[in-house]
């Protein structure tokens, strides 16, 4: 039963760490250099369409590498 129970919460724990890290990864990823994180919300976005979509791309990236990296370390 000790061992249901432990395997369940390594479950959960490594859920919510990676739920962690791809929320710090967005947030991260908003942030503009030299600001506050406040002062990016309020601020509207100033990127050409064609900025937009590489910033998107690079946003997969990112995340796909933090996957494969998370991945790896198991």
């Amino acid at each position: 039963m000790n061992q249901i129970i432990n395997m369940v919460l390594r479950q959960l724990t490594r859920r919510l760490i990676n739920l962690g890290i791809d929320k710090g990864l967005d947030a991260f990823s908003r942030r503009k250099v030299g600001k506050a994180p406040e002062a990016d919300a309020a601020e509207p976005s100033k990127l050409t369409p064609e900025q937009q979509k590489i910033a998107a791309q690079n946003k997969k990236r990112v995340k796909q590498a933090m996957r494969i990296m998370r991945r790896a370390g198991r």
